[in-house]
């Protein structure tokens, strides 16, 4: 086992997301570094997935991207944790988890809306495999029925389903809205088979993914290690002490924290190589998903306020955390972007014994200037009292 102060540990974590360190990865060897990127459509400054990619990769274009998921085919946006863009050689692993959330999803569809997908998913596939790449709106099949959010097409349920089950997937995008296509006219070259002999070996690989995608983890229940399989804590115990037999993972003990934790094993071999300048962090950046490390680790409380009524949040709508070297320093909230305008600030809020220093303004100027260029912003435009403490 490994031992670790917490300025260790701390050093450790953020040189392996490669944050605030002179080398600047490319788009794969995030993807090989991280395994996946939580996808969410929300967009202010970008996507969850942009957010995480320009805090990694200098210069970074969100049609870098786009090219990666709908021209080269490298990327996927499928099921992983959640809804995830990883890399397509991958589809077939998770054959049992697309099984998974397909069975689940026909069962609430069942229960609250009394509604059988089955019925109408041969139809729709067939519709799509005629005439796609299709958007949604262009399938006009069977009547509406009540939805989570509201009412909607039949025909769209079924879609969300086949695309549940991995029948079908995203070809392109015509702006936020996803063109489908059945999957072995997107990717002809993978063959879509179960490569695990038992379910055990299918475990052992997303739980070791899982570790890669966050760095660091213990071994306690949160949303950082849902999905089929590893959610269950004695399934989970299991593989971690398979992954141990086999080396793939190694033990951590950091100093003042009783927990075991476990990180990769080829994560000791990254030389840590941090200096001195500021990042910005996605909301749901691989680094914060199991927000209660953060917490122990950093002392850093982050909550995302999203779906927080405005009269109850702390911190703001869509606040991004700010990290100098290795220290969570703050909270930034940017206005929406829109194209070609200027980036807007509407606060900067800064962790408690936080100095405004001549460094430390140089370098948020230095951090805006990259953020900016990644959004294509004309300028920064920003009240002079948000550098106040």
């Amino acid at each position: 086992m490994i031992q670790w102060t917490k300025d260790e540990a701390q050093q450790y974590v953020i040189n392996y997301h490669n944050i605030n360190t002179p080398d600047s990865f490319t788009l794969q060897g995030v993807f090989e570094r991280l395994q996946c990127i939580q996808f969410d459509p929300l967009n202010v400054v970008g996507t969850n997935p942009e957010l995480v990619l320009q805090s990694r990769i200098q210069g970074f274009t969100k049609n870098q991207l786009s090219d990666a998921l709908y021209q080269d085919r490298y990327l996927v946006d499928g099921w992983e944790k959640q809804m995830c863009i990883y890399e397509s050689k991958y589809i077939p692993h998770f054959t049992r988890v697309r099984d998974y959330r397909a069975r689940q999803n026909a069962k609430g569809l069942q229960k609250y809306f009394d509604f059988d997908v089955h019925q109408i998913t041969d139809e729709v596939y067939h519709i799509i495999q005629q005439n796609g790449p299709i958007l949604s709106k262009d399938i006009h099949l069977g009547d509406h029925i009540s939805y989570y959010w509201s009412k909607t097409k039949t025909s769209t349920v079924a879609i969300d389903h086949l695309f549940h089950q991995g029948k079908i997937g995203v070809h392109s995008r015509k702006n936020t809205q996803k063109r489908y296509q059945v999957m072995e006219q997107i990717y002809p070259n993978i063959i879509e088979e179960d490569p695990f002999n038992s379910e055990e070996e299918a475990t052992d690989f997303y739980l070791l993914r899982r570790i890669q995608s966050s760095g660091i983890i213990r071994n306690k229940s949160g949303y950082h290690l849902s999905g089929l399989y590893i959610k269950n804590k004695s399934k989970r115990t299991a593989s971690l002490k398979r992954l141990l037999q086999k080396n793939k993972i190694i033990e951590v003990h950091i100093e003042g924290l009783k927990d075991i934790f476990y990180i990769p094993k080829d994560a000791l071999d990254i030389p840590i190589k941090l200096h001195d300048s500021i990042a910005f962090i996605a909301p749901l950046d691989n680094l914060i998903w199991d927000r209660s490390i953060i917490l122990d680790l950093f002392d850093f409380d982050y909550i995302w306020e999203v779906y927080t009524p405005k009269a109850k949040r702390k911190w703001g709508y869509y606040v991004l955390p700010i990290i100098r070297g290795h220290r969570f320093i703050g909270r930034i909230e940017f206005n929406k972007y829109k194209s070609n305008k200027p980036l807007s600030i509407l606060s900067i809020q800064w962790e408690e014994g936080i100095e405004v220093t001549n460094d430390l303004t140089q370098l948020l100027g230095e951090a805006l200037q990259r953020f900016a260029t990644y959004l294509g912003a004309s300028s920064i435009d920003y009240p002079k009292e948000v550098l106040s403490p």
